[in-house]
């Protein structure tokens, strides 16, 4: 699963009392990251998530690292150069001590010119400060993020971030910095995804699909498949009857089946094809397995317009290996694209063919 934001936050404060969170607040023309990108610095130094890489990152590392060891004169001494440009110097320092809420600034780049990147764009940072102090917030916007889509607004003043008003939405992730608001929308909902077979291309996929964002359950029914897993691995889902699972993957998930025996292949297939609302439905194989399974699921009496779902061979075009975790590669390379598209057609973006 991907990092949630205000979960990897939460952490932060919780184990070492401090953290700094950085978001890309404003992205114009082309950068490394998108808006709202995020990346969270705890005060032992570890660093989750990140904004592009490069100067741009080392950047804000060290701004980051600056803060956390300092946390007080650094906060006062980064508004202080802010607010000299518009004179009210003074008056952004008192209002920091007094005010309560997450302390803030805000840096811009201009990728060339300012760090030497080609990328050209111009990026406006957004820093945020938390201790044990905001850790209630933190717990508060973890249980929102929990239940998926949700959107925050908060007052900006005096360079703190007031409590943030959480309500459930429907939008993309975005975050929109005004001088005295900040709006924020995040969409914390992992696809689903069901892997039926934990042999070497079912582990493997896992795991590289777990860290490009999607929610990963393993199903087999081998008693000791699952033995050697790492805990971080993704669900494990230990069924005599691999079929049963079917009822469980959520509504526009993504199906994978890989198992270890073509008879469980096809009852699983077969499961799944009677349902009208899955995202992707993919069987491994070659052209001859899809011929012969087609044939198998007419006899069962499964229409054309349902086998006309059926993915088989999955992958990308053009890689033909057998190798194990070279077809993994293959296989969560097309599942991105295809998220990638079904995200363009909400967002009404245009994906650029690679």
């Amino acid at each position: 699963m991907a990092a949630r934001l205000w979960q990897t936050c939460e952490e932060a404060v919780r184990t070492t009392g401090a953290a700094v969170l950085v978001r890309l607040a404003k992205v114009e023309g082309s950068s490394p990251r998108e808006n709202g990108a995020f990346m969270v610095m705890g005060a032992d130094g570890r660093i989750e998530g990140s904004v592009g890489g490069g100067q741009l990152e080392y950047a804000l590392l060290q701004l980051s690292r600056d803060i956390l060891s300092s946390p007080q004169e650094k906060l006062v001494a980064l508004r202080e150069e802010g607010a000299s440009k518009s004179g009210g110097s003074q008056a952004c320092v008192q209002a920091l001590q007094e005010m309560q809420g997450p302390a803030y600034v805000t840096r811009s780049f201009t990728l060339g010119p300012d760090t030497g990147q080609c990328c050209g764009g111009r990026i406006i940072a957004l820093l945020q400060y938390f201790s044990a102090k905001e850790y209630s917030e933190l717990v508060k916007l973890c249980v929102f993020e929990a239940r998926g889509k949700f959107s925050a607004s908060a007052v900006l003043h005096g360079g703190r971030i007031g409590p943030r008003e959480c309500r459930p939405q429907l939008l993309c992730d975005n975050i929109e910095l005004k001088s005295t608001s900040l709006v924020e929308s995040f969409n914390s909902v992992d696809t689903p995804v069901f892997i039926w077979g934990a042999g070497h291309i079912g582990r493997f996929l896992s795991v590289l699909l777990a860290e490009v964002g999607f929610d990963v359950t393993l199903v087999d029914n081998r008693p000791d498949i699952f033995n050697g897993l790492h805990s971080s691995n993704p669900k494990n889902f230990h069924l005599k009857e691999p079929a049963r699972a079917v009822g469980y993957l959520p509504s526009g998930g993504i199906a994978l089946v890989m198992s270890h025996d073509h008879a469980i292949d096809l009852e699983v297939v077969h499961a799944l094809l009677c349902r009208s609302d899955l995202f992707f439905v993919g069987l491994i194989g070659s052209k001859t397995k899809r011929a012969r399974f087609l044939r198998r699921l007419r006899a069962l009496g499964v229409l054309p317009a349902q086998l006309e779902k059926l993915v088989c061979p999955i992958g990308i075009a053009g890689l033909n290996s057998k190798q194990p975790k070279q077809i993994a590669v293959s296989v969560c390379a097309q599942l991105l694209q295809l998220s990638a598209s079904q995200n363009c057609l909400k967002t009404g973006r245009t994906l650029q063919k690679i």
